[in-house]
């Protein structure tokens, strides 16, 4: 359940070496929280291979901190209840806020294109390894038809016509610039925008979103 410090180790004794930290959700967003979060934070330069089926897939199928609202899993057999378990753990936007991540991206394996994706965005990580960026994570969002109790073909479908409302795909981060259209995404977010003046220092301004009726958003901008 801690994948994430075993590779950091690995990766301190040999800095030479190409280290994968391949992970689940149950993993990854549950038992070894505190071991990510801490990975991402030092910007450690590992690459994450985080896979999100929305269970526990390999132990049973239980409820996991990514199961969605109402899904049925071993122990939530009427439906999963945000007011028990919490809503959808969005593992990927929380890690891109820290300071210490370069590339954070999230896929989806539902469709042909979508899989070719997938297939580009892991050799990202690794590149950016090679070339010592610092932390990357590509979260790609996973059928578990045994689990779910469908077929493969009904189950990429359910990917697409449910997980993708709550884990919206695409890059999050890139080169350390966070994608705010991602992050702030049905939230009200905050960003500092900073001018560089004469003698190299910084004039920041708040810049404030909030949702208007309709879904629209309103800026607001003070000193």
């Amino acid at each position: 359940g801690r994948a994430s410090a075993v590779a950091v180790g690995a990766k301190r004794y040999n800095p030479e070496k190409i280290v994968i930290s391949y992970q689940g959700d149950g993993d990854l967003a549950a038992i070894g929280t505190a071991e990510i979060v801490n990975a991402a934070r030092r910007g450690d330069n590992i690459s994450v291979i985080f896979v999100n089926n929305a269970i526990y897939g390999m132990t049973g199928g239980q409820v996991a901190p990514t199961t969605l609202p109402g899904q049925i899993t071993s122990t939530t057999p009427y439906g999963c209840d945000p007011k028990n378990t919490g809503s959808p753990f969005k593992m990927s936007e929380m890690l891109a806020v820290l300071d210490g991540t370069n590339y954070i991206e999230r896929v989806g394996l539902f469709n042909s294109i979508e899989i070719k994706k997938t297939e580009r965005a892991i050799k990202k990580v690794l590149v950016n390894q090679m070339e010592n960026k610092g932390f990357s994570l590509v979260e790609v969002l996973s059928n578990c038809p045994t689990n779910w109790k469908m077929n493969p073909v009904d189950s990429m479908k359910w990917i697409k016509d449910n997980m993708l409302k709550y884990f919206p795909i695409g890059v999050i981060k890139d080169n350390g610039k966070i994608n705010r259209e991602m992050v702030c995404k049905e939230r009200t977010c905050e960003e500092k925008t900073c001018e560089e003046q004469a003698g190299g220092e910084k004039t920041c301004k708040e810049q404030v979103s909030g949702e208007q009726a309709g879904g629209e958003k309103i800026y607001k901008e003070g000193e």
